[in-house]
């Protein structure tokens, strides 16, 4: 009996090994399939790809660039030593694909988080709604932190439920390193010590454990903390996690007045509501395709039923949202900060749908399956399509401005010079401001000019010409009222020079870039 038994176990284990196989293989098309490998990493994914450049570069830590959150970088820069003689576009392809793969593989751990409250089954189910999840493939291609802090934080979770008290090693370790990738992942120390010392209290080498756990979490974290103290004169832990602009609102002087208390009480109800209100609404639109209807299940079940797992569930996801809770409060508007919750949702998802007698039928499954592959391909191709062209337009008009011009208006995507730029001077990396309001930015050569509040066109270039504007970026559609007045009637403006129209390269999008000839300007304000 027990034979037969074990076979329908092992039958079991290889048709889920299976499943979850074919599995990552359509998310890893899904994945190659949304990436624009034809536009290079921007924004944070820039900063990640320069930090691991220049130590490829220059064989030492990078002094300037990131302070913190670096893991990523780091994790990054011996594949751009082995790639060093390529070129920016190549480097560019193994750190988006990097980031694709430990998306994909996260989905592993997803799985045996699943088992620790449902069936096989239902985990697979979990792991599913996890690896289509669209906020969790869009960004998986951006080439930034989030796929291997959320890998790391999901094998924290898995590893904390383990019934081995030693375990308690490896979990410190993880933390460690997740935090050298996002320092929020300091955090994750308090909830994880609480359940250990909850989960196994009675063991006689409870304390040795914990300690040995936190040796080596300090073995981990130590060469971080000293390269970077040299090269930035801060950790990025403690330095970040305890943020200066809350200390200054915060702390008094022992003769602050009773206005000034007011106001330090305005500024906490201020930064709860919108920490509350923010979080709440980008929780939403994360859950919006597949988690709106499973998760709101799952939460009544929770809430019927409670154990100790789901209380030490409950735990960990209430530090996990602190970070966001603080973004939203700063009101960053990003719904990035909730995506290492996604592994958690997807368990509390498949709590509620174990109860649906629907799911022991395979064809109820498999449909459940292609519904979710669908829902997450509409939903991409939805806030993808038109974003792809115009960035892709843009980032070629970036080229050419990067080629000609010395200043430029602060034009929609502007931020693509950077890229445009490296690639253009590739294999010279850009500069990093080492002092002002940008330091520690990488910046371009070509200045960006943000327009202020002159009344006119001529005042505008006339105010900006100090500061090195010599070209307009301009679209059919702008920000500036006075940018769609040069757009519409060009002969108005005789100082401007079209030096390129995207018309002649037959772009969806109508960009124009026009030099300023200063001679003309200077003759027409005579």
């Amino acid at each position: 009996m027990n034979n037969k038994i074990n076979s329908i176990n092992i039958e079991s284990q290889k048709s889920n090994i299976i499943i979850i196989t074919l599995m990552t293989i359509i998310a890893l098309l899904l994945r190659v399939n949304f990436t624009t490998f034809d536009i290079p990493v921007s924004l944070d994914g820039l900063e990640y790809y320069s930090f691991g450049y220049e130590i490829a570069l220059s064989k030492s830590f990078p002094v300037g660039i990131l302070g913190t959150n670096d893991g990523w970088a780091l994790f990054l820069s011996p594949f751009f030593m082995l790639f060093n003689n390529t070129d920016f576009m190549t480097l560019n392809l193994i750190q988006r694909s990097f980031s694709i793969v430990l998306s994909v593989i996260t989905v592993i751990p997803v799985y045996y988080l699943c088992k620790q409250f449902v069936s096989g089954r239902f985990a697979i189910i979990g792991a599913s709604l996890f690896i289509f999840d669209p906020r969790i493939i869009t960004n998986s291609v951006l080439g930034i932190t989030e796929p291997l802090f959320i890998f790391l934080n999901t094998l924290i979770l898995v590893i904390i439920f383990k019934n081995n008290s030693k375990f308690i090693y490896l979990t410190f370790v993880l933390i460690a390193l997740s935090s050298i990738v996002r320092y929020e992942g300091l955090l994750m120390i308090i909830p994880v010590t609480i359940i250990y010392f909850i989960r196994f209290r009675s063991n006689k080498k409870l304390i040795r454990n914990f300690l040995v756990g936190v040796i080596l979490f300090l073995i981990v974290l130590s060469p971080i903390i000293a390269l970077r103290t040299n090269a930035n004169g801060m950790d990025g832990l403690s330095s970040h996690i305890f943020p200066s602009y809350i200390s200054a609102g915060l702390i008094e002087k022992p003769s602050s007045k009773l206005d000034d208390s007011n106001s330090n009480e305005n500024f906490l109800l201020d930064l709860g509501s919108k920490s509350i209100f923010n979080t709440l609404k980008y929780i939403v639109w994360v859950c919006v395709p597949l988690f709106v209807i499973f998760l709101p299940i799952g939460l009544y079940r929770i809430f019927q039923d409670k154990n100790n797992k789901i209380n030490y569930l409950i735990l960990l996801s209430a530090f996990m949202i602190i970070p966001a809770l603080y973004a939203y409060g700063r009101e960053i508007q990003e719904p990035r900060y909730l995506l290492v919750l996604i592994p958690i949702f997807s368990v509390v998802s498949v709590y509620g749908l174990n109860k649906f007698r629907l799911f022991s039928n395979n064809f109820w499954i498999i449909i459940f399956f292609i519904g979710i592959i669908l829902a997450s391909v509409l939903f991409l191709w939805y806030i993808q399509d038109e974003q792809y062209i115009i960035k892709k337009e843009t980032y070629y008009v970036s080229k050419v401005v990067a080629d000609i011009a010395n200043g430029v208006n602060n034009y929609e995507r502007a931020y693509l010079l950077k890229p445009a730029e490296l690639d253009q001077k590739w294999p010279k990396p850009l500069q990093v401001a080492d002092s002002g309001k940008l330091k520690g930015e990488i910046i371009t050569q070509t200045k960006r000019i943000v327009f202020d509040n002159s009344p006119n066109l001529e005042e505008f270039i006339q105010n900006s010409r100090i500061m090195g504007l010599s070209h307009l970026v301009i679209f059919e559609k702008n920000q500036e009222e006075i940018l769609n007045q040069v757009f519409l009637k060009p002969e108005k403006y005789p100082y401007l020079e079209i030096e390129f129209d995207s018309e002649d390269m037959k772009f969806m999008n109508k960009i124009r870039i026009y030099k300023i000839n200063y001679d003309e300007f200077d003759r027409m304000l005579e």
